[in-house]
């Protein structure tokens, strides 16, 4: 359906659990591709995006706030969409000052850049995965310069090719809950889900995943390093969208080494959705 000046009318989408989208950008170059990516959702899932910008001393005043505006406009669509964009002054680190501002809002989902980082940097703070990790809510990273699944042209999303790592049943159950949403945010695509254990394929046997429409599933392993065989097997299959179940972190060495799903992130040049266990009640370690 489309109004007197011929940009398409968005209809209200069925009723989401995604209600609040979280989007904490740093205005860079490439930023716009995450932007675009939380904006279809939320146009999708009829989420509020809240977008968020923490200014650092000395960055400068003018940097402009991307426009949703511009953006449907350019995607030929309408849409009574609630939206809010928020410039916050910071000090030297901005993570504290996008908690403070993000959490009584409580997100149901989290949308952020992830900027490509070489090994030996790997556990520089990436503010994007502080923000999931401190809020411990799914959290959709986009790697820089990377294309995604939203079309640039219309904001359509494009979802057919899903990996899943699979640890084992509770973690493939917590990590299709988000994923589900999103599917059926985006009409229920036609797509292969591929359930992807590294090591002997064992568990596979006892996973019994949920049914998402349009969704066929497929079980495969392989064996080698864990980070590095998920990213190989992510490239292969031109994963449109990695989605892993993400462990707490426990003691001062995992909190300085990282989860897998950051690593994963901070390597690929695919979107990954982290999903943290405790959405399920689980204290895996």
């Amino acid at each position: 359906m489309c109004n007197a000046h011929g940009q398409e009318v968005i209809p209200m989408p069925e009723a989401s659990t995604i209600r609040v989208i979280a989007h904490p950008t740093d205005l860079q170059p490439g930023s716009e591709e995450v932007f675009a990516h939380a904006l279809a959702l939320a146009l999708a899932t009829g989420a509020t995006l809240h977008t968020v910008h923490a200014r650092i001393p000395g960055e400068a005043a003018a940097v402009p706030m991307h426009d949703a505006k511009a953006l449907l406009s350019r995607w030929g669509k309408e849409a009574a969409l609630r939206y809010e964009a928020r410039v916050l002054e910071c000090c030297e680190d901005p993570v504290d000052t996008l908690l403070h501002d993000l959490r009584p809002l409580n997100p149901d989902l989290i949308v952020a850049g992830r900027r490509h980082l070489p090994t030996r940097r790997l556990l520089h703070r990436n503010v994007g995965t502080a923000l999931a990790r401190n809020l411990r809510k799914p959290a959709l990273f986009l790697p820089q310069g990377a294309p995604g699944f939203v079309d640039a042209d219309t904001g359509a999303l494009h979802l057919h090719r899903i990996l899943v790592p699979a640890e084992g049943p509770t973690e493939v159950a917590v990590a299709l809950e988000p994923l589900a949403e999103i599917l059926a945010a985006a009409g229920h695509p036609e797509v292969d889900v591929v359930l992807f254990h590294v090591g002997d394929g064992s568990v596979l046997d006892a996973i019994d995943p949920r049914p998402i429409a349009g969704a066929t599933y497929h079980r495969k392993h392989r064996s080698g390093p864990l980070e590095a065989t998920i990213l190989r097997e992510a490239d292969e299959m031109n994963a449109d969208l990695v989605v892993m179940a993400t462990h707490p972190r426990h003691g001062l060495f995992e909190q300085l080494r990282g989860s897998h799903t950051e690593h994963v992130s901070g390597k690929t040049t695919h979107p990954v959705l982290s999903v943290p266990l405790e959405e399920a009640g689980v204290g895996a370690g």
